[in-house]
């Protein structure tokens, strides 16, 4: 079976490339969010060579391939721009615009499953020390377990800086910002902060602080504010200061 072309025949039986409002994977299956929902031909799809079958659930069009999902996937950003973070539309569909499951289904999908594979792998990991543990095999004290920690407990300590990406493309935010506010919540002096127990003050404003690592909602609110903000100054910015600040982002990657 040839994935790219899979790949190009459900985009084109999918209604196109324009008719996607945004992609995402899972473990077994592509969840399509479409504008126009008539202009899929679900039965064609399900007679392609690759494709076990085809489901539509929380506002999703979703082509259920199986483990050979992210190859297919990938080859889809071969060919169009839906893995960009340019796959935005001001056409929405009458049902996504009506109906807030669905969109709360979107979201929360389009901004965790790009994780779930890792998350997997973490908590495999996790498993596999606790059953050392109580096995006697190590020991709490033992490096070799210290640093296996590390490995599975990163993920979820740094999970603020993953979400920020993923929801950055997903509410169509720069992810560098996002993944900066991210570390600015978890960096060493404000987690210090959140344990002195002393009044934390902004400009005379005061701040409730709490430890942000492990945390989920605060960075998604913060990247969805962020998003409405960068757009906001997009519009008001003149295009000789926005040109400017591409320049210089372009030479600082290209002196690496």
């Amino acid at each position: 079976m040839s994935y790219r072309q899979l790949a190009e025949d459900i985009i084109s039986h999918i209604g196109t490339e324009k008719n996607v409002h945004s992609l995402v994977h899972c473990a077994t299956r592509l969840r399509f969010t479409l504008h126009d929902r008539s202009k899929a031909d679900k039965a064609a799809i399900e007679k392609l060579n690759g494709v076990v079958t085809v489901m539509e659930s929380g506002g999703q069009f979703q082509v259920v391939i199986g483990n050979t999902v992210p190859e297919v996937y990938r080859e889809i950003g071969e060919f169009t721009n839906l893995l960009d973070d340019s796959t935005s539309s001001s056409v929405r569909s009458s049902d996504e615009s009506t109906n807030l499951f669905g969109k709360f289904v979107d979201i929360v999908s389009g901004i965790f499953t790009p994780l779930l594979g890792v998350m997997a792998g973490a908590g495999i990991l996790k498993g596999l020390l606790g059953i050392c543990i109580n096995a006697k095999w190590l020991s709490p004290e033992d490096t070799s377990y210290q640093i296996l920690f590390a490995a599975s407990d990163s993920l979820f300590y740094f999970l603020p800086l993953l979400l920020a990406f993923t929801s950055a493309r997903k509410f169509k935010a720069n992810p560098f910002v996002a993944v900066t506010i991210a570390g600015a919540l978890i960096y060493p002096t404000i987690q210090e902060l959140t344990k002195g127990g002393g009044d934390v003050t902004f400009f005379g404003i005061p701040v409730v602080l709490m430890s942000y690592t492990s945390t989920v909602i605060p960075i998604i609110l913060a990247v969805f504010v962020m998003g409405y903000i960068e757009r906001f100054f997009n519009k008001v910015i003149h295009e000789s200061v926005k040109t400017l600040s591409h320049r210089l982002s372009y030479l600082s990657r290209s002196s690496h």
